[in-house]
């Protein structure tokens, strides 16, 4: 009868230890997923700025000696500045009425890098 007792007391004990190892395991692991969402995230953001600032600096130059070019062209260095701006603005509402597509491929592609 000591021997069942004794049998079930070394069997909590090697469950609790092993739950304890669980939880710690289970805790690291969480942290090092935080660790590398927020990585992930950071050199993201960080690429998209400067990437971004650098192709923003290209278009402003860019519109700028078109607007130029087409002004006088045209003879008319407002109307060249008109055009350029209407494209942007065109480009605007296409990129507005497709905002629903955009949101859910960035969903797919974020949940895809969380998840797995």
């Amino acid at each position: 009868m000591i021997n069942i007792f004794e049998s079930i007391s070394k069997s909590s004990t090697s469950g609790l230890e092993a739950s304890k190892k669980l939880a710690t395991t289970t805790a690291e692991y969480a942290k090092l997923k935080a660790f590398h969402l927020m990585a992930l995230s950071a050199t993201s953001i960080t690429k998209m700025m400067i990437i971004g600032s650098l192709v923003s600096i290209g278009m402003l130059f860019i519109s700028i000696s078109g607007a130029i070019a087409i002004g006088d062209y045209l003879e008319n260095i407002a109307l060249g500045y008109l055009i350029i701006g209407s494209v942007y603005v065109f480009f605007g509402i296409i990129i507005f009425l497709m905002r629903k597509l955009i949101e859910k491929t960035i969903i797919k592609k974020l949940s895809k890098k969380v998840f797995d």
